[in-house]
């Protein structure tokens, strides 16, 4: 029998959002978990006794197929990029990382810094030219993800420093474009405002032999007046060996054993603590109904 298509594919795709997930952690198996399943219109396609990591799994191919929203695209670059291409106890990959007024979809840091700007089918391309202004400021590789409805438009529009990635029918993503470097272009002002004050009273040490002697209302624009006396290319490195270490626990490493393909993005930067993450790894084999 032919299945027919989700009839709420944005209730399905709240599920992977990391509040669902500790929602899995303290409830369980809920009956709130369940109706989503079924008010989407995936529970009638799966077949009995499907466990919840069964479950991740089937809506994630059902959403891929007929609602790429943004998650898609998010977890995609998790798989293949971050866990595929990276050495990642060694790296960081933060979601919605904020510079300037802007937020960037998906940032990773290991050698250099990467950021990843989604454009799904569903997005319009709106705002690009305010994003763009912000993120080369920042970045040394940028590159958009996207859509083959969008791509001759970004072809048109994006700046020549930015790469482009097209997200393939297959679930692969394919380099377009190739990002050039520009982190002789970055600013080392607007790098810093984006760092913790852990991470910048970090760099200054390192870099100038000691913290300024200042009370702690004036750390903050003492410390900004030192980082930003640096080239962009050493402003950037020292950012990016500080964003690094904003980066997985060998033990989480582990995790991706066991956990569903489908909620790597998620897991990976939702912090979990040792236990939920064992309650999680015993919800996962259960079966929705038993």
């Amino acid at each position: 029998m032919a299945v027919g298509r989700l009839k709420y594919p944005s209730v399905l795709a709240s599920i992977y959002r990391p509040q669902a997930l500790l929602k899995l952690v303290t409830d369980g198996i809920s009956s709130e978990f369940l109706n989503l399943l079924s008010t989407s219109g995936l529970t009638s396609t799966l077949p009995r006794n499907t466990t919840v990591h069964e479950a991740f799994e089937a809506g994630f191919d059902r959403l891929f197929s007929e609602y790429r929203n943004e998650y898609i695209y998010k977890n995609i670059i998790a798989t293949n990029v971050f866990l595929g291409r990276h050495l990642i106890n060694s790296s960081s990959m933060l979601p919605e990382f904020r510079i300037g007024k802007s937020k960037i979809d998906v940032a990773i840091f290991n050698g250099t810094s990467t950021g990843y700007e989604i454009k799904s089918e569903l997005d319009s391309l709106d705002r690009l030219s305010d994003q763009f202004k912000d993120y080369l400021l920042f970045f040394d590789k940028m590159y958009v993800v996207t859509h083959s409805n969008h791509l001759k438009a970004l072809e048109r529009v994006l700046p020549h420093r930015v790469g482009l990635m097209l997200l393939k029918d297959k679930g692969s993503l394919s380099v377009v474009r190739e990002a050039v470097s520009n982190a002789e272009n970055t600013d080392p002002s607007v790098i810093f405002d984006s760092l913790r004050m852990g991470e910048y009273k970090s760099i200054i040490k390192k870099e100038y032999g000691e913290i300024p002697n200042v009370p702690n209302t004036l750390i903050f624009k003492e410390c900004k007046k030192l980082f930003t006396q640096m080239a962009p290319t050493k402003a950037h490195s020292h950012a990016v060996t500080a964003l690094r270490q904003r980066s997985l626990k060998k033990a989480l490493v582990q995790d991706f054993k066991w956990v569903p393909k489908s909620l790597i993005f998620t897991w990976t930067v939702s912090n979990l603590k040792e236990s939920d993450r064992l309650t999680l790894s015993h919800t996962f084999n259960q079966a929705l109904h038993s």
